[in-house]
């Protein structure tokens, strides 16, 4: 009877050693399980679906549709409440987009001092590529408010376009993901118009000038500590309109569109154009970082290349210069110690003594 109890325990023992084996070899760990999470562009860009472990956090993508601004991914199709990225996945789900083409969804109006134009003081979309509108109510847009895109971690491309003349105090602020900057026409920088965009990569000034001020005709202009020299030529000594810029990756690509040269200030008639090239954009405070801009690349540029200060440009590795260039002035590059390449297509008119003196 002893002997027969024994075994009898032993069995019970083994079967219960053997379940909670089995329990614990189907038994997961919290985070391991991992979820669908799917999305509906309505209308927009098939955008793939995505499987994240448990915990973990969904990658916000940015799907396009031509005619409308992104406004964000939503829990549900009725847009009761906006999905929060930073928050961790616990189950399968599925997030819906919003889109608008209303602009007073889209962006915040004031009337300039005119009441005959706008500024864009607020955005509220999440697109990632923005070309700003050019009108709204039958007026024209013509500046961009103070703060009006600061701290935007969605923003990777702005085109700015001809009808923008100004761009306010830190109106792109710490926008950390933007890698493109396309300004189209001569606009006024107020300070700290892009500071500290770390990321960028790209910027392209298509009409970017320094003003001549002559009988009250202003072309271009830059905000900050201006000094006006005895030529009528502005420039800023500390405007921190791109500080820092760039300075998180390989560094930034400027390309300039028109270049102007001003061959006799003293003689400027009212209906003609003269200037040079904003530099002093990227002019740094005492102490502060200049961009990291590493190329210069001229596009479309007429009449003369003119001196860019090597105190904005420590970092400049390349130049490039095409063959619409008439003439390199000079000291144009003048002490530009990390220069390794300048590329010049075809001939130069005029390329004066001094134009790549201390290389």
């Amino acid at each position: 009877m002893k002997r027969i109890l024994k075994l009898f325990t032993l069995a019970l023992m083994l079967m219960v050693t053997g379940l909670i084996l089995v329990a614990c070899g189907n038994s997961k760990k919290d985070g391991d399980n991992t979820y669908l999470v799917s999305f509906d562009s309505y209308g927009g860009s098939e955008v793939n679906s995505q499987k994240v472990a448990e915990n973990d956090k969904v990658e916000k993508v940015y799907p396009q549709r031509n005619g409308y601004e992104f406004m964000g991914w939503y829990v549900d199709e009725t847009y009761s409440e906006k999905f929060d990225f930073n928050q961790n996945v616990k189950s399968d789900m599925t997030l819906f987009a919003k889109w608008s083409n209303d602009l007073s969804e889209i962006y915040a109006f004031e009337f300039t001092n005119s009441m005959k134009s706008y500024y864009i003081s607020a955005y509220y979309a999440e697109s990632n590529m923005l070309e700003l509108p050019t009108i709204y109510d039958e007026l024209p847009i013509v500046d961009i408010g103070e703060n009006a895109f600061a701290e935007n971690m969605d923003l990777q491309k702005v085109i700015i376009p001809q009808s923008i003349k100004g761009i306010g105090k830190n109106a792109f602020k710490d926008c950390l993901n933007l890698t493109d900057l396309q300004i189209l026409g001569n606009v006024n920088f107020d300070q700290g118009a892009f500071y500290n965009c770390q990321n960028l990569q790209n910027i392209y000034l298509a009409e970017q000038v320094d003003y001549v001020e002559y009988d009250d005709q202003k072309i271009g202009t830059v905000k900050g500590s201006e000094i006006i020299n005895d030529n009528g030529c502005s420039y800023v000594t500390d405007n921190y309109i791109f500080y820092n810029a760039g300075i998180a990756g390989n560094g930034i690509t400027l390309k300039l569109g028109l270049v102007y040269e001003i061959s006799n200030p003293n003689s400027i008639y009212r209906t003609e154009r003269y200037g040079k090239i904003a530099t002093n954009l990227f002019l740094p405070n005492q102490n502060l970082n200049v961009p990291k801009i590493t190329t210069i690349e001229l596009n479309e540029a007429t009449n003369c290349f003119f001196p860019f200060t090597t105190d904005s440009f420590p970092y400049v590795k390349e130049i490039k210069i095409p063959n619409s260039i008439s003439k390199i002035a000079n000291n144009a590059f003048k002490n530009y110690l990390n220069l390794q390449s300048i590329i010049i297509e075809d001939c130069i008119v005029n390329c004066e003594t001094y134009a790549f003196s201390n290389l």
